[in-house]
């Protein structure tokens, strides 16, 4: 989903999937359809655009467009799209509240739903794709050998499986690479030996 255009079609056209009331009978019950309708609009403070509301039938509560986008209940929705690049660039946190003129909190808490919306999207891909028979194409296999905090101690693999044409990360998984006997039990005697 691309940040600045989330509903390519137009938000005019959009169709809430469901009630964000988790509480609404629409979703708690199996077999209860979610009806809505809309129901005005309003304009954003940060930016001024024009934004729909609807109302769920069922449990009377009304929300908006904004309920099903990134952005929803953000101050500052522009940071997201420049310190998700920083983020790309490799840019400390420190850093990156420096250059946008935010907190180190502001900066974790956009990370944090940055990796929840790429998880989300990574599972609906995922999930379209097994609807549709599974993936078809040619894969790579390919392997990263890294380490977290000491080079000999701490080895980290992490093996990564691609789709090759579209570049679609199919799997990734970290584990941590086995010690060599020789090191392992050098690592033993000196922690063995008395302080």
């Amino acid at each position: 989903m691309d940040l600045e255009n989330p509903f390519p079609r137009g938000a005019e056209k959009f169709q809430p999937p469901y009630c964000p009331n988790p509480a609404c009978s629409s979703r708690t019950s199996a077999g209860t359809a979610f009806l809505w309708q809309r129901k005005g609009h309003f304009r954003r403070r940060c930016d001024g655009r024009r934004i729909q509301r609807f109302r769920c039938l069922r449990c009377r509560r009304s929300f908006s467009v904004q309920s099903f986008r990134i952005d929803y209940r953000l101050h500052k929705p522009k940071l997201t799209a420049g310190l998700f690049d920083s983020f790309v660039s490799k840019v400390t946190h420190r850093q990156a509240g420096r250059i946008f003129g935010c907190t180190r909190k502001t900066v974790r808490h956009r990370l944090l739903l940055l990796s929840r919306h790429a998880r989300e999207f990574h599972a609906a891909v995922l999930e379209r794709a097994r609807r549709r028979g599974g993936l078809l194409g040619s894969f790579q296999f390919d392997e990263l050998e890294t380490y977290e905090h000491s080079r000999r101690l701490a080895p980290v693999t992490m093996p990564v499986l691609i789709e090759l044409h579209t570049f679609f990360v199919v799997h990734l998984e970290t584990a941590p690479r086995y010690l060599s006997t020789i090191l392992r039990h050098r690592v033993f005697e000196i922690s063995e030996q008395p302080a």
